[in-house]
């Protein structure tokens, strides 16, 4: 499942820098990251069946940021996971932290002997929160360092 979440988040990023760049070549002045705090798209990207396989399948996740005017404050969607941040600072990041894992079908077409044997998994909701830091370069608002960690629990009683 982290494997499909990265290529997700790679697949959306790579299509948000294609929109960004496609938009800052439309403009006379050079563009900033900063008069673009809202984006919203859907990515798509070959996913595994399951975490380790060799079979693929297209698969579509939506992802936005929606940033509240002049503040630090904005929701963002990544593929199932949905951030909200809560602190209106210049550079530290905390907030809630929703997501949906998706679970794994007993009945699902698989070659592998081994992985026939496992069992079912329902899907899962999980929730938990963030904290992070953003640092940006004030004479060039496209140079970003950024850090963060996700703590997530199962609120669905999945993971007994």
């Amino acid at each position: 499942m982290k494997n499909i979440k990265n290529i997700l988040i790679v697949m959306a990023a790579t299509i948000f820098s294609v929109a960004l760049a496609s938009h800052a070549l439309a403009q006379e002045t050079p563009f900033s990251i900063e008069n673009v705090p809202n984006v919203v798209g859907v990515g798509v990207a070959m996913v595994p069946d399951y975490e380790g396989s060799n079979n693929y399948k297209v698969g579509a996740a939506p992802f936005f940021k929606l940033t509240y005017p002049k503040t630090q404050w904005y929701a963002q969607l990544i593929a199932t996971e949905l951030y909200v941040n809560a602190l209106n600072h210049p550079f530290l990041r905390l907030g809630p932290v929703g997501n949906f894992r998706f679970g794994r079908n007993d009945t699902f077409d698989v070659d592998d002997k081994t992985v026939k044997k496992i069992s079912k998994i329902d899907n899962t909701w999980e929730a938990g929160g963030f904290v992070g830091v953003e640092f940006i370069d004030s004479n060039n608002p496209r140079n970003r360092f950024s850090a963060s960690a996700t703590f997530l629990s199962d609120v669905s009683n999945v993971y007994k």
